[in-house]
């Protein structure tokens, strides 16, 4: 059995995931480009599945689809992310009360680093929106995730868009 705390490991396993499900969308997609991609969450960091948009949904590079990923429509196949479920569930069983934050932003923080290794290994551009989107949104966690955001993303994509770039300062502050 995996020891809880080897965040190690939940890194790994949601990259080989993430990996494997951009191969699935390209397969389904090929005459078209992910224009994004998004881990989804929840503020316990226990679920996980997710979500991609193509450039053909878009209406330009400045669509603000591009960086709404609750509103993105294709992905979350069933079973997508076996091995980060089973890991996350795990790290919930053998969680102890004072441990619970901690724990979930390292479990956050092992996700944004997965999508960060799958950039830096070329298997997405700078072209491609990138995010750790969390469905229910916490304050911590939205802070979270627009610090994710501003991480795995290039300036030039995120200058695309005033408004969202506007929100991520605010948020930030």
């Amino acid at each position: 059995m995996q020891d809880p705390l080897d965040f190690g490991t939940l890194r790994l396993a949601t990259r080989d995931e993430i990996v494997r499900t951009l191969g699935i969308a390209r397969q389904r997609h090929p005459d078209d480009r992910i224009a994004g991609y998004a881990l989804v969450t929840d503020d316990a960091v226990a679920t996980i599945s997710y979500v991609f948009c193509l450039q053909s949904q878009l209406a330009g590079d400045d669509d603000p689809l591009r960086f709404d990923a609750g509103s993105w429509q294709l992905g979350g196949e069933a079973g997508s992310f076996a091995s980060t479920w089973q890991w996350l569930a795990i790290r919930k069983a053998g969680e102890r009360q004072g441990d619970r934050r901690q724990n979930w932003d390292r479990s956050f923080d092992a996700l944004v680093q997965a999508l960060h290794e799958v950039k830096a290994a070329g298997l997405v551009d700078d072209r491609v929106f990138l995010s750790v989107h969390n469905h229910e949104a916490c304050a911590h966690m939205q802070w979270k995730e627009h610090d994710a955001i501003a991480r795995l993303n290039a300036p030039h994509l995120l200058q695309c868009h005033p408004r969202f770039v506007d929100a991520l300062l605010n948020g930030l502050e």
